[in-house]
């Protein structure tokens, strides 16, 4: 069987809550968010902002945790907005 969740190297685990996403380019925007599940270095949102460019670093913040990510993956989500996968980038 050939499904993303057979490719996952990290179990991921069930969110909900608020996300806060910073786009750092072309020009600085915010957006609020939705956390849908996440892992150790990634977690998958959604938003009612602009749809996010794939590989467009952005800044967020949980309840958890906060730091930078790159978008590996958008879509359209219907009614809910966008959809997009970030992994988590290692702090600097």
């Amino acid at each position: 069987m050939d499904s993303w969740s057979d490719r996952r190297r990290e179990p991921r685990t069930p969110g909900d809550g608020p996300v806060t996403l910073h786009a750092l380019a072309p020009i600085r925007q915010t957006f609020s968010a939705t956390l849908v599940d996440q892992s150790l270095s990634g977690m998958r949102v959604r938003h009612q902002g602009r749809m996010l460019e794939t590989g467009e670093l952005v800044e967020f913040e949980t309840d958890m945790r906060k730091g930078r990510a790159r978008v590996m993956w958008t879509r359209f989500g219907g009614p809910e907005g966008f959809e997009a996968g970030l992994y988590i980038l290692p702090a600097a």
